[in-house]
């Protein structure tokens, strides 16, 4: 099918696959990937992109945008879309996957790797995607995408082997280092503080916990208001929120609700395994590198 920017076709033709994954309590669920086709025709060079979206509801995710959505909180894909199109123009097939699953599991980081990997196995099987048997792929993500590219490179040996032979390399950029530390940089931010909600809904939903008899009057306001919400529309419109404001006073720090702490833990990005040395290509260019890497200055937990 044609990409679609908003109802308009534009001179990109998009594959999409449902396929058979696992949520982040191992249990199946149905997936949907998008292969961006290689305009050249049939290739063996592939980039798995890992889109941060990072949203609360399945609607935002690529899948939606690149056939035609408007709202806003799937527009991020397009942006996506124009920084991949180097790779698009040499000649590679894009994978963008909506890797927080049909539930919109923000920051469930081990629900984002399986999601990832059975995508790019599912996108290699097809025959439809012009990806030839022989392909090699390289992960890529920012942010909410690191968070995939981290899990999916980590689980990528022992989940899925098969996959594990064809990556070649792995890099990511705004690395979530550990999640409920993070919550510590974002309380009371002008900007980010609405990432904390966003936070407890996923972690809430992703592994079926409870958070809600924890929050005061006003945190169960803002639960309820965000459940479809995006980044996009939290950014700014929640100036100086803290998690005291949204809690019962007894648990006024993170870590007076253990059970918040553990789970949430569960999604820690972790160390992936050193892939074997292999030849990484980027537009432009062509490097010999090893193992999997990071933008320069990331931090790492």
């Amino acid at each position: 099918m044609p990409y679609s920017l908003a109802g308009i076709p534009l001179p990109l033709s998009v594959r999409q696959i449902l396929f058979r994954s696992t949520d982040a309590q191992g249990r199946p669920i149905a997936a949907v990937t998008s292969v961006i086709k290689a305009p050249l025709g049939t290739t063996s060079k592939v980039i798995s992109y890992q889109s941060f979206y990072d949203s609360l509801n399945p609607e935002h995710g690529p899948s939606r945008t690149f056939t035609g959505s408007t709202e806003l909180g799937g527009m991020v894909a397009h942006v996506e879309t124009a920084l991949v199109s180097a790779f698009l123009l040499q000649g590679y097939a894009i994978v963008m996957s909506d890797t927080q699953g049909p539930t919109a599991d923000f920051a469930a980081g081990p629900e984002y790797g399986y999601v990832t990997l059975d995508s790019v196995r599912a996108s290699l099987r097809d025959p439809g995607t012009g990806i030839a048997p022989s392909a090699k792929v390289g992960l890529i993500g920012y942010s909410g995408g690191a968070i995939a590219t981290n899990w999916a490179s980590t689980l990528a040996p022992t989940y899925a082997p098969d996959v594990n032979a064809r990556i070649v390399g792995a890099a990511e950029g705004g690395v979530l280092v550990r999640p409920s530390a993070n919550l510590d940089y974002v309380d009371g931010s002008q900007v980010w503080a609405g990432v904390i909600p966003m936070a407890v809904i996923g972690v809430s939903r992703a592994y079926g916990i409870d958070l809600t008899p924890y929050l005061n009057d006003y945190g169960l306001e803002v639960y309820r208001k965000m459940q479809k919400a995006s980044i996009a529309e939290v950014l700014g419109a929640y100036p100086g929120l803290t998690w005291k404001k949204m809690t019962k006073p007894e648990y006024a720090e993170p870590s007076s609700v253990p059970v918040f702490v553990s789970t949430v833990n569960q999604a820690q990005p972790r160390h992936p395994a050193q892939p074997h040395r292999a030849d990484v290509h980027r537009p432009g260019e062509r490097r010999r590198a090893r193992g999997h890497h990071r933008a320069p200055g990331a931090r790492q937990g």
